[in-house]
């Protein structure tokens, strides 16, 4: 299994070959520089060939923002796995099709996959493993539970309110607040994240976890209902860009050690957050971090976890992307 992590400023965008089969996870977002760029570095990975399946995780334009400019671009994708907000009323348990939803970014994409016949499907944690070319999707979140809140959200059609910034205390402050067990975590309350697709993509034993903006309370039940919380993973790209509200102490011992992708380039809410960097290496002191981008900011934070005793090691793109190799 290879992994491109491919930089997109402050959003994901992942390419995972296995063999001859490719899978794209999220698209990065609309913003014009960072699309041209992400395109022509996609355009040269594939030389040509044709993506399997896309998986847009959420619809947040940090995600799905920029599928629309790689179709345009002739990038051909064969098929999609995408719980769009105008197929939730056929997906969710009791929930009639009625008003139309009108979350943006998320419609028009639907539509554009429509009218050029590109083959949808949705996922969910109540879906069996899907098996494509001896690569296994296995659904962790979201659950009709949680979907049918993402549809009753759409339905109110609420206003974005952005939140405050948030304090970040340097590695050193955090680590010693774990140290001293006074660490709070506090779960992120967004209702759009929380619907994020995160799933596990098997191959030739390799086992990858891809958490997209999920929220860890989710991930951790569904690994235990689904009896896989005593899986080895290789590698796994870790929920909401390394926000401190996507990971937990008890998410971390649950995935095991393992090595971690970061994509995020502190551009957005100062992610990723030196709290959750500070979990990590507090629960694996010689942890492996894969990065999307490359600036003096992430790397004086991992300079600082050095500095603290924390030997961690750090892998960057080079040229916009980040290959991973496992």
């Amino acid at each position: 299994m290879q992994i491109d992590i491919l930089d997109a400023g402050y959003g994901d965008c992942l390419l995972v070959t296995c063999e001859d089969t490719l899978i794209l996870i999220d698209s990065g977002p609309k913003s014009l520089k960072i699309r041209r760029a992400l395109i022509e570095r996609l355009t040269n990975l594939l030389q040509g060939r044709s993506i399997d399946v896309a998986v847009v995780t959420h619809n947040d334009d940090d995600h799905i923002g920029g599928f629309k400019y790689i179709i345009d671009s002739g990038i051909y994708i064969k098929s999609f796995i995408f719980n769009s907000l105008d197929l939730l009323p056929k997906i969710i348990k009791h929930k009639p099709n009625t008003k139309k939803i009108s979350f943006r970014q998320d419609r028009q994409l639907h539509k554009l996959l429509n009218d050029q016949s590109i083959k949808v499907g949705t996922f969910q944690f109540e879906d069996l493993p899907v098996v494509l070319n001896e690569v296994t999707f296995t659904p962790l979140t979201p659950n009709d539970s949680i979907l049918s809140k993402l549809h009753d959200k759409a339905e109110k059609k609420n206003k974005k309110i952005a939140g405050k910034k948030t304090f970040e205390p340097r590695i050193q402050e955090c680590l010693e607040e774990i140290k001293m067990s006074t660490d709070r975590f506090v779960e992120d309350s967004s209702i759009t994240n929380k619907s994020s697709i995160s799933l596990i993509l098997e191959f030739e034993g390799v086992r990858s976890i891809f958490l997209g903006d999920s929220h860890p309370s989710d991930v951790i039940a569904a690994l235990k209902k689904k009896r896989l919380s005593d899986q080895v993973f290789n590698v796994v790209k870790l929920s909401h860009h390394g926000s401190h509200k996507n990971t937990n102490k008890e998410l971390l011992e649950l995935l095991g050690k393992t090595e971690y992708i970061l994509c995020a380039d502190k551009s957005h809410h100062g992610h990723p957050n030196n709290k959750t960097i500070s979990r990590i290496v507090a629960f694996d002191s010689n942890a492996k971090f894969h990065l999307s981008s490359d600036n003096d900011q992430l790397r004086d934070v991992f300079t600082d976890c050095s500095q603290c005793g924390y030997p961690v090691t750090v892998t960057c793109p080079k040229e916009g992307i980040n290959r991973v190799v496992l």
